[in-house]
């Protein structure tokens, strides 16, 4: 839990950031359409998989192959990419950065979560204004903008914005966890 002081257009607010794991989320191959072909638990990995994990169940395979096939017909890009690459290496590239975050998943390195502002009164007391979202990503940057997101949902009915303020402080005023 963070309480932080978001200074907006002249207003100060204080809210209540609470940020828990969001066990109700599917996995991101399950939640999105964008991503590769996940095979699954196989008990056997053919050579145009990869493996995701591995366990006394089988192993979880990420289907290169497949993957590029709807890299290629969806115009998969890349960050990376540059102008003589072919669609192709583009393509390559955006597969196994797929491989890689799926992995990070499956590993452990992030997971979903949920994200609950709370509108605090002037005493600190918690009011019964409050927004939250769920299936947030805990990777830093993106909590960070999501959490941003939801405390300007939050004061928008007090008739200011976050993102259209002139005044862009934003300073934790305690940290409690």
């Amino acid at each position: 839990m963070q309480i932080r002081t978001a200074e907006v257009a002249g207003k100060t607010f204080t809210v209540k950031v609470v940020v828990e794991q969001d066990d109700c989320s599917l996995s991101p191959w399950d939640m999105s359409d964008c991503h590769g072909v996940v095979d699954g638990w196989c008990h056997t990995k053919a050579p145009n998989q990869r493996i995701l994990m591995k366990d006394r169940r089988g192993v979880f395979l990420y289907n290169m192959q497949e993957s590029m096939a709807v890299a290629l017909r969806d115009g998969w890009g890349h960050r990376d990419a540059t102008p003589e690459m072919s669609k192709r290496q583009v393509a390559a590239l955006a597969v196994e950065a797929d491989f890689q975050y799926l992995k990070g998943y499956v590993d452990g390195e992030w997971w979903y979560t949920n994200v609950i502002v709370t509108l605090l009164d002037d005493d600190g007391g918690e009011t019964d204004v409050s927004t939250s979202l769920g299936g947030v990503e805990s990777e830093p940057h993106q909590l960070e903008e999501q959490i941003k997101l939801l405390i300007d949902e939050l004061v928008s009915g007090y008739g200011t914005s976050w993102f259209e303020s002139t005044r862009t402080t934003y300073v934790y005023a305690d940290s409690k966890e």
